[in-house]
């Protein structure tokens, strides 16, 4: 008969289950056996998964500390706690179960949430058991096996503006007549969905440009004579409160010849001799900091409103698309899309070699076109 459970760490329910499963193997019962393992396997789990650990949002904080993200996306990961918690009460994370995870996604799909919603929002609590198991606060993660809805034949979240979409954006009053609405921060509303169109750059990397990230810059050409491009310089300043999203997104993006025409050198100097740090000083950040976070829902709705697209599909977001399609339909470098758009490849290889040569980036903007698109004339102002 075995006792002294306390002097072994046990509880009584394991020495229980040890006692059963002795008795089973002297009579050779093997599935006894098997049960009985398995009660005091469970046991062992629920005594370890003790609940005076943290709550969720305290996991958060530790999160937070240290990967130190951006405001929102701590805010976005509280929501989802909170979520977490309107489902199945607030209890810390070692009396958090499997089946509270499973609840928690069905909730979500029940909400009639897209998929890639819902594993986001299960990638959120991933995470935060992972850190709890790295702390030893609980020996296994509740959520390890939950798995995200299949995502197979959703639809694409954004797609490319076709010809008559963007006909409607740059034939606006904007662009026909010289309007500037209050909330499109004067020279902004103008030059934003131009500058998206002919770089593939993100919204938040053109918002934040500062005079001196438009220069020229010397490279060789195939003769091997020295020229020189006017770029764009993307890149990261904290000091200076510049953020890009990765650091394959600090790049150079050579000016395409349409809006050197349209006048955005002149447009950069006169901010330059203004001693503006930014070439659009109108633009209100958003409460997280986000330079053009509040310019970006004014687009939204000057998209929708005003310029009649109604495909919700179709976002600020969607000039990146176009930028990928119509250097494709141009026949030109893949390499050389990736190093303007600042997307990543995902080959060691193409980290040899340091920034990608400005020529080929120079060369194939001179091919980049807009096919069936020809951008209206400014008004005389």
């Amino acid at each position: 008969m075995l006792d002294g459970g306390d002097n072994l760490g046990l509880s009584l329910a394991q020495v229980e289950g040890m006692q059963r499963a002795t008795k089973a193997l002297l009579t050779g019962d093997g599935a006894a056996v098997l049960a009985s393992a398995a009660a005091v396997s469970r046991e062992r789990k629920q005594v370890a998964a003790k609940p005076d650990t943290p709550m969720l949002p305290e996991l958060i904080d530790i999160w937070a500390a240290e990967r130190s993200p951006e405001a929102r996306s701590v805010d976005m990961w509280r929501r989802t706690c909170a979520m977490f918690y309107a489902v199945n009460g607030e209890k810390p994370v070692g009396a958090i179960t499997k089946a509270d995870v499973l609840a928690f996604k069905a909730h979500l799909i029940a909400k009639g949430n897209a998929p890639a919603t819902v594993d986001s929002r299960l990638n959120h609590l991933r995470s935060l058991f992972r850190i709890a198991v790295e702390q030893d606060i609980i020996p296994l993660d509740p959520a390890a096996t939950v798995k995200a809805p299949s995502m197979k034949g959703e639809a694409p979240p954004r797609r490319y503006y076709d010809a008559d979409e963007l006909k409607a954006v740059f034939g606006s009053a904007i662009y026909i007549k010289g309007e500037r609405p209050n909330r499109g921060a004067g020279e902004a509303a103008y030059w934003l969905p131009l500058l998206a169109l002919y770089t593939g750059a993100r919204l938040n990397e053109m918002g934040q440009l500062r005079p001196k990230d438009i220069l020229q810059e010397v490279y060789l050409d195939a003769d091997d004579q020295e020229q020189r491009a006017w770029v764009i310089r993307i890149t990261e300043d904290k000091q200076d409160g510049l953020t890009v999203k990765n650091p394959s997104s600090n790049r150079r993006v050579p000016i395409h010849q349409a809006l050197i025409d349209l006048g955005f050198l002149r447009f950069v100097d006169a901010a330059r001799d203004k001693g503006r740090a930014r070439i659009f000083p109108d633009l209100k950040p958003d409460r997280y900091g986000v330079v053009t976070g509040n310019w970006s829902k004014w687009y939204g709705l000057h998209l929708r409103q005003v310029c009649g697209v109604s495909d919700k599909k179709i976002t600020f977001h969607s000039f990146r698309h176009n930028f990928k399609r119509h250097w494709r339909e141009c026949d030109l470098n893949k390499a050389a899309n990736d190093a303007i758009t600042g997307h990543e490849s995902g080959s060691v290889a193409d980290k040899y070699g340091g920034d990608y040569p400005l020529r080929p980036l120079v060369e194939g903007m001179a091919r980049y076109r807009v096919p069936g698109f020809t951008l209206p004339t400014p008004p005389a102002s």
